[in-house]
């Protein structure tokens, strides 16, 4: 597997779990609470690791950063789509 598309499959589930996220955050108060949550629903980290406070917290702030303090779930799809058809 290229490097891009390993990063393209990375992306793709980021993509999957960020509605996940927020949900998580309006629902719970703690990154402990919210990372018991995912375990206990069977969600593992990208690795297939289980959920701390710090990689659920760390992977949440990396959506804001990575985009210069803005995310939008709609043109991030369609990033995706774009380079999944630049591969095909």
């Amino acid at each position: 597997m290229t490097d891009l598309q390993t990063a393209l499959r990375k992306e793709t589930w980021k993509h999957a779990l960020f509605p996940l996220l927020l949900e998580l955050v309006e629902d719970y108060e703690t990154w402990e609470q919210r990372a018991k949550v995912l375990n206990d629903a069977g969600i593992r980290t990208y690795l297939g690791k289980p959920w701390t406070r710090q990689n659920i917290h760390q992977i949440f702030k990396s959506y804001w950063r990575d985009r210069n303090g803005r995310y939008s779930w709609k043109e991030h799809k369609h990033q995706l789509a774009t380079v999944r058809e630049a591969l095909a």
